[in-house]
């Protein structure tokens, strides 16, 4: 599977240059892609997984830098970004059931170690059995 990297606004232009909005399954699925985006970029820049406030913070920022914030009526709640967060983990909103993401613990969260090669699955495996007995 491929974890696409297009901004939101990139993916939902048409919805955007026709001034409709998009239903609330393609919003859940908006919020999903930028959960999903947050725990690997911070995966990326600090090899370590996530917790669900940094994720929260991503979403949010990112959701303004993409120009998202004038084309709906308001921004994600928490409870909303950490919904669609665990969505990232449950094989019901992913093609052939492999998830994104997997869950290190509770509020935890970090790149899918299966989307990898070898050499970096055993090291990302490493640090989920590291983290998750924490």
């Amino acid at each position: 599977m491929k974890v696409e990297y297009k901004s939101a606004y990139e993916k939902f232009s048409e919805f955007f240059k026709s001034k409709k909005w998009i239903s609330d399954e393609e919003y859940h699925k908006l919020i999903r892609d930028y959960c999903v985006r947050a725990v690997y970029a911070f995966w990326h820049s600090f090899n370590k997984p996530v917790n669900y406030d940094r994720v929260v913070e991503f979403v949010l920022r990112k959701f303004i830098q993409d120009g998202m914030k004038d084309k709906i009526e308001r921004l994600p709640s928490r409870e909303t970004i950490e919904r669609r967060l665990r969505e990232t983990v449950d094989g019901k909103f992913w093609e052939r059931g492999l998830t994104p993401c997997v869950r290190v613990k509770e509020g935890v969260y970090m790149p899918n170690p299966e989307m990898f090669s070898e050499e970096t699955k055993k090291r990302m495996l490493e640090v989920l059995e590291r983290e998750s007995s924490s």
